[in-house]
């Protein structure tokens, strides 16, 4: 049995599918999605005899995989000798359980996409799973949104997790890695993966985690570069069409990471980059071409997704689940992930997390994060409002009425929301277009501080002694979009800084920036974004989708190696 929470359309009213008309119903909704999620956890059975576990294996076994073996495990890439809290997962699939599996990505996560409209891998894993296990109850919870990176849901999403989710997976490999920023483990967007990473281990300390990482199948011109020639050699050689280089993502450093945390880790690139390029090959292997796999060279067709979902993703589920069932098949204790890892699987006198949540209790042995750049902020937890959440608090708080702003949904405008109604899919906003359109919020930054004080001496949260606040806005590479400043004006103190609207590297891949500046804590701290008269587009359309404040240390405690690090990313 399987029930999709925000992970395919809403039956309502007898329609066949319905977008609901307020704010106030979509958040209930997803609310009302984590607290089933919460409920069905703590009524799942327990205890999984040798003969319940060798059914569950033979009939995971028999499960059909879309794709040859040969060519799915190749995008296996890896399988952690005590991968964290896949016992669990196995003796509650096994045991036929409720099963809450919540995802996080971009575009191909998201899905219902106009190639592929009735959902996404999401969707097909979640279908295979059943086929799996076909007594237990699958609650998925898809919060994929399309042209994002690993930020926002680092900074806020992570925080829609039901603490007690089964099994969390991660897609973040293409957005925003395209132009090779994520290359070293001192850039920003590996920083921000990494934070993801921590914040849901410490939010469902009892998950298991799967990293997937897509990749961009595309081809890119290349001209000769003549060394030694004779001037104009170079110039004068006929250019040609190469596939996209297959260092071209976040993969190896977000495989690293999976390394380091015990995560297994799925990999698009390294399963069909040999073929992408090849139609008789791929079609051998595959029995479909490259037309039928992609719409794009990022984006699958249905049958593309089927591939990532019931072949790729559901090989390494199949291969993890299988290793675990047959240790408790043989009447042996589960593996796991043992003691001295970054985060307590079990939870026990776990710190009160966001929103009333349990969060994990950091081990004696705790792994510090690889990320210099991660160190400064993944051990706390954020406040975040963004989109839907965004708009609910303005109208919740007694902010002044925005002059010259509205409320606009740029998935509607886009037509994202026209097959997709999950609840991420939402993309709200307040949007104005004249210079000198100013929006004042009261925002309380004392808030990450508070959840800081409340934390033991000795986690590593308490290290966090300043705030960041972050305005979350829309960037893309092109179009009208113009510039605004942020500044504090009541209560509290900031820097000043510019927002633009248009990305100044060309990445439209990575639709959600953030403005950073360092906050004064007050629970009545008044900013104002404002729309500048300058601009490097020649429009002004600024859109702000919701903002964060962060706690955070601007101390870091650096190795010599990791110095170097940082100054040659710089």
């Amino acid at each position: 049995m399987s029930k999709r929470l925000y992970s395919g359309r809403l039956p309502v009213a007898g329609q066949k599918a319905a977008v609901l008309a307020t704010t106030g119903q979509q958040w209930l909704i997803l609310l009302s999605a984590v607290l089933l999620a919460t409920y069905v956890h703590l009524t799942a059975s327990s205890g999984l005899e040798p003969a319940e576990a060798q059914q569950a294996l033979n009939t995971l076994l028999q499960a059909p995989l879309l794709g040859p073996n040969w060519l799915l495990s190749r995008g296996f890439a890896g399988a952690p000798a005590n991968a964290r809290n896949w016992d669990r997962l196995a003796q509650a699939l096994a045991g036929k359980s409720n099963v809450t599996v919540v995802t996080f990505g971009g575009s191909v996560t998201q899905g219902h996409l106009r190639e592929s409209r009735n959902g996404s891998w999401v969707e097909e894993m979640q279908a295979w799973l059943g086929e799996a296990f076909p007594g237990v109850t699958l609650n998925v919870i898809n919060l994929g949104r399309g042209s994002t990176t690993a930020l926002p849901a680092a900074m806020c999403w992570y925080d829609y997790l039901p603490p007690t989710a089964d099994l969390v997976i991660v897609e973040y490999s293409a957005n925003g890695c395209l132009r090779l920023q994520c290359t070293s483990i001192a850039s920003q967007r590996v920083a921000d993966y990494e934070v993801l990473l921590r914040r849901v281990m410490r939010r469902a300390p009892n998950a298991a985690l799967l990293s997937f990482g897509i990749f961009s199948f595309g081809s890119t011109a290349a001209a000769p570069k003549a060394s030694g020639a004779t001037p104009g050699a170079a110039r004068d050689a006929p250019n040609s069409d190469l596939p996209v280089p297959f260092y071209n993502s976040g993969l190896a450093m977000h495989a690293l990471l999976a390394e380091v945390y015990s995560i297994p880790f799925v990999s698009a690139r390294n399963a069909l980059y040999s073929l992408m390029w090849d139609d008789a090959a791929l079609a051998a292997a595959t029995g479909f071409t490259k037309r039928q796999l992609m719409q794009d060279e990022i984006h699958p067709t249905a049958l593309g997704q089927a591939l990532y979902g019931r072949g790729l993703v559901a090989y390494a589920m199949q291969r993890m689940l299988a290793r675990e069932l047959k240790v408790m098949a043989n009447g042996d204790a589960a593996g796991g992930l043992p003691g001295g890892m970054p985060y307590d699987c079990d939870g026990a006198g776990a710190p009160a997390g966001p929103a009333g949540g349990a969060s994990g209790v950091l081990a004696d042995a705790v792994i510090r994060p690889v990320s210099p750049l991660a160190a400064q902020e993944a051990d706390g937890d954020p406040w975040c409002v963004e989109s839907l959440a965004f708009q609910h608090w303005h109208n919740t708080t007694s902010q002044p009425k925005p002059r010259q702003w509205t409320w606009q949904d740029a998935a509607v405008q886009d037509g994202t929301r026209r097959y997709c109604d999950h609840y991420n899919c939402y993309r709200m906003g307040l949007t104005a277009n004249r210079p000198g359109s100013a929006l004042t919020l009261t925002v309380d930054t004392s808030s990450a501080v508070q959840r800081v004080a409340q934390q033991p001496k000795s986690y590593p949260a308490a290290a966090l002694n300043k705030v960041q606040l972050a305005v979350l806005y829309t960037q893309v590479p092109r179009g009208k979009l113009g510039i605004t400043r942020l500044s504090c004006v009541a209560n509290c103190v900031c820097g000043e800084i510019e927002m633009d609207g248009i990305a100044a590297d060309g990445d439209g891949s990575a639709a959600l920036a953030a403005g950073r500046t360092e906050v004064t804590a007050h629970p009545q701290c008044v900013i104002r974004i404002e729309v500048l008269d300058k601009t490097s587009s020649g429009g002004h359309v600024f859109i702000v989708q919701g903002f964060a404040v962060i706690p955070y240390t601007s101390t870091l405690l650096l190795t010599p190696l990791e110095r170097l690090l940082l100054n040659t990313q710089t």
